[in-house]
């Protein structure tokens, strides 16, 4: 078999000084934004790329590639779920409310400060020296800020703690007295409201991974997941904000996440892309109330240009502390319907863990579970619609959870995205 590598044509006119590349059908295009970014506890880890903003080029395959690792620290012990998330500008602004201090203690808000302006100490028993000895207390600044800006640092100035009692030491350590450390000052905090604006940003998630049982891994170990996210292009242009989501709360994982643009002509033209559910909540009531708080139907506006739709749907299951192991442990489907008629099911399940090909690892990752194992990939599946809508008019459509009743001490748990 041949291997032809990749044609690149260059036409130097030398006369005029102009270089003109032409890219050759298959060439590609490498956006990285997060690079080896540690995640060290529970939260979202964000970075900014800057993606190709020439519209006279397609691209046949948009692929993400997020390369897993050990952080410094060393590897996690659990599987943990982790997401990767695009963060749309809506174009919309909101705002939230601060409350301002007019001063601050060693750069942290506090309701009230006592202190004295001179050195203040701190009477203490030395069982080495079998007698009292002294400590001078640590020295408080005092950050003072501007009425008319709030967040204007104006002055500052050194004090000490103030208004408690030293004890009197014996030879032996017993208090015998005390003394009083009088204050010069009381001050009480006053706070100026402050509303601070921001942009809406709709997260989109991209690809959900869950962790390996990784701590006895190698600070050099890494995975590269790999997922094919060309119906997501009319958001990947000019710059663009993603979130690297870590549920887990110990240290810790790494996330490297790159983009391969490579050029060509799509399958299909995406004209848009919608959030229809984002969920991650309880399944409780046999299902009654997580349908109705948070899948329930809805009616999506289908444009006169608009020739297919697809659904997207990436659940995964959590949780088993009850009589029936669910949902991590237990096998369930979710149900797609269009106009209130069912149309789709799928089986939330991944029977095949004990062939992970990241092994060994510790703990249970040889058992199946509800579409995820531990160190791979949560299946998106998706659900072409193209029958079922008619340009112009608007399709209501509806996913469920197959409903179950159980009963224990935690409740079987979903993390479901509907696109």
């Amino acid at each position: 078999m041949k291997i032809f590598n990749k044609l690149l044509f260059v036409l130097i006119f030398s006369l005029a000084g102009i270089s003109i590349t032409y890219a050759a059908e298959g060439d590609t295009t490498k956006v990285k934004a997060h690079d080896d970014v540690a995640m060290t506890w529970y939260g979202n880890y964000e970075k900014w790329a800057v993606f190709p903003t020439d519209t006279s080029k397609s691209y046949r395959k948009i692929i993400m590639h997020y390369t897993m690792g050990c952080p410094s620290s060393g590897c996690s012990d659990w599987d943990y779920t982790t997401k990767i998330e695009l963060l749309n500008e809506t174009g919309e602004i909101d705002s939230t409310l601060d409350l301002a201090p007019n001063f601050k203690v060693n750069g942290s808000k506090v309701d009230s400060v006592k202190f004295s302006s001179d050195t203040t100490w701190v009477y203490y028993y030395n069982s080495s020296t079998k007698s009292m000895d002294t400590n001078l207390n640590s020295i408080l600044t005092i950050y003072l800020y501007n009425d008319v800006d709030p967040y204007l640092l104006t002055d500052s100035i050194n004090v000490w703690t103030a208004d408690y009692y030293n004890y009197i030491y014996d030879s032996s350590g017993n208090i015998t007295d005390s003394t009083y450390v009088s204050k010069d000052s009381t001050w009480v905090t006053t706070y100026t409201n402050v509303y601070t604006h921001f942009n809406v940003t709709e997260p989109f998630e991209l690809g959900r991974v869950i962790t390996p049982y990784a701590g006895d891994f190698s600070t050099s170990w890494k995975r590269t997941y790999s997922f094919d996210v060309t119906d997501y292009a009319p958001l990947l242009r000019d710059s663009v904000k993603f979130r690297a989501h870590y549920s887990g709360y110990s240290s810790g994982f790494s996330v490297t996440l790159d983009f391969d643009f490579i050029e060509g002509i799509p399958v299909r033209e995406v004209l848009k892309v919608e959030n229809l559910y984002r969920v991650n909540a309880g399944y409780d009531d046999g299902g009654t109330t997580f349908d109705a708080n948070y899948m329930p139907a809805k009616d999506i506006d289908i444009g006169s240009d608009v020739s297919q739709l697809m659904l997207r749907v990436i659940p995964s299951g959590h949780g088993f502390d009850n009589d029936v192991y669910c949902a991590e442990f237990c096998e369930k489907d979710y149900y797609v319907k269009v106009g209130g008629s069912q149309k789709y099911s799928q089986n939330m399940w991944r029977d095949d863990c004990g062939a992970n090909p990241l092994y060994p690892q510790a703990g249970t990752w040889l058992y199946d579970r509800a579409n995820w194992c531990p160190g791979t990939k949560v299946i998106a599946y998706d659900h072409d619609l193209t029958p079922y809508i008619t340009p112009g008019q608007s399709v209501n459509l509806d996913v469920d959870v197959e409903f179950y009743n159980w009963s224990g001490n935690q409740s079987p748990y979903y993390i479901i995205e509907v696109q």
